[in-house]
């Protein structure tokens, strides 16, 4: 089975609110665009083609660091000001991985 990279997996998992570019970095997605910003969009990130599957307990360290990274980024300045804690990866990691588990049925549907 072919193993996502950080930007296909941005994709696949849904987050709308951080995107990952080409190198790598994250910068807020536009929540609506115009056909034209879409078009020009399209041909400076061009997608290629991926499959959707169930995340498994071994996607939640990615995940977890993905979710981090795009915490860190769209509330930074509430962090720097003392507004938010900085979240905790090691209880994200774990709930994720256990959310992941086929018994735990929220991969159902």
């Amino acid at each position: 089975m072919q193993r996502l990279d950080r930007r296909h997996l941005a994709v696949a998992i849904g987050l709308r609110h951080c995107q990952l570019t080409s190198s790598g970095t994250t910068r807020p997605s536009a929540r609506e665009s115009s056909s034209t910003n879409t078009d020009v969009y399209s041909k400076l990130y061009p997608m290629t083609p991926f499959e959707i599957r169930k995340a498994i307990p071994a996607d939640a360290d990615a995940v977890a660091v993905y979710h981090d990274r795009c915490f860190r980024d769209t509330y930074s300045s509430q962090l720097l000001a003392g507004e938010f804690e900085a979240l905790d990866l090691a209880g994200t990691r774990q709930q994720l991985h256990e959310w992941f588990l086929p018994e735990s049925g929220l991969g159902r549907g």
